[in-house]
């Protein structure tokens, strides 16, 4: 258990030099079948069909459609509507793939945003005659190349910034932003197994970490009354005590709880993070008390006490981003006006 102080308060093998006899039937066929075997290899890896461990490459056609509209949303500016269809064909295409697929397309990601904006720091290496005799830009003190590595981040946060502007239309389901959550969840996942998306998830965290800043959310109650839509989200993403039933959920959000949410106003209708808090006279000695659908309701006439009981954070693509400890002083706020005489507030753990 913790308590605030408010202040005023991640086979081949060779063969022989000689085959035994009447054995060479049956060698040339082995050679055939394994000649077959590699044409049909290469048959499933053009037509995208799962290999033996289980990855699914993109079909050529496909990678080389993907790696232009990629290099076009990398390279053009943020106004181009070209390029921004391109972002969102990519992304419904994206949101519509299996999970073997979606890795095969962050792999080519990674591979278009170690590239692009290589071009583009040369030309500004000769404009500005930084560059060394073979017009390759000139590293800077600690041994990088400065013009290429800005170039190449440049590209990288335009990228995410043109697929945060888009609205969800043309087969996509979701917002640009809300996709990017998704597509970062699915970055780290994979960011072990795939190499280049490690430098891709340091900038759109760094990106997360401004869209999402404190200022910016919005502190809402969330009620019996509100949306049955939103209500089977607490269900879902409840990370501490699980929901077991409708009932279950009544009990936590009766006239002696609370439940406050963040919200991004882009996303209006997913919580961010959510808060569980019940109102007792005295500290609960365990949270089982608490969930006790049986119990009866507490008068808030006597209450004094604040429990924090459960705190979930619904977006694994947000980790890294911190807000946690800004909700619960939000809340804080709130009940103090809402119930005066509350004056202890403290967490409860599992």
């Amino acid at each position: 258990m913790n308590s605030f102080d408010t202040g005023d308060q991640k086979i081949s093998a060779p063969l022989g030099e000689s085959e035994p006899a009447g054995s060479n039937f049956l060698s040339r066929l082995g050679r055939w079948w394994g000649r077959k075997g590699e044409a049909e290899a290469a048959a499933r890896a053009a037509n995208g069909v799962a290999h033996a461990d289980g990855e699914v490459p993109l079909a050529p056609r496909v990678a080389r459609r993907q790696r232009e509209q990629l290099r076009l949303c990398f390279d053009a500016r943020l106004t181009d509507g070209a390029a921004n269809a391109a972002a969102q064909a990519w992304q419904a295409e994206y949101e519509a793939a299996g999970e073997a697929t979606r890795r095969a397309m962050l792999e080519l990601l990674a591979e278009v945003a170690g590239s692009s904006g290589e071009k583009a720091a040369n030309a500004n290496a000769k404009g500005e005659g930084k560059g060394d005799a073979k017009g390759d830009p000139k590293p800077d003190s600690k041994g990088g190349h400065s013009g290429l590595t800005h170039a190449l981040s440049s590209a990288r946060i335009r990228f995410f910034k043109r697929l945060a502007a888009l609205h969800g239309q043309r087969g996509s389901s979701a917002c640009g932003l809300h996709f990017l959550i998704q597509l970062r969840a699915d970055m780290l996942r994979w960011q072990r197994r795939v190499p280049g998306l490690r430098v891709l998830d340091d900038d759109l965290e760094a990106l997360f970490s401004n869209w999402f800043d404190v200022g910016l959310l919005e502190l809402q109650p969330i009620t019996w009354d509100s949306p049955a839509s939103l209500l089977e989200k607490l269900i879902r993403y409840e990370a501490v005590h699980e929901i077991a039933s409708w009932t279950d959920l009544r009990n936590r959000l009766d006239s002696d709880r609370r439940c406050y949410a963040f919200f991004h106003p882009r996303i209006p209708r997913e919580p961010l993070i959510f808060v569980e808090v019940a109102f007792v006279p005295e500290m609960a000695a365990n949270v089982q008390t608490l969930l006790d659908e049986a119990a009866p309701l507490e008068d808030l006439r006597r209450v004094k006490w604040a429990i924090f009981y459960s705190i979930s954070n619904t977006q694994p693509g947000l980790r890294g981003v911190s807000f946690g400890n800004f909700l619960l002083k939000r809340v804080i706020e709130e009940l103090q006006r809402e119930f005066p005489k509350v004056t202890q507030f403290a967490t409860l753990s599992p």
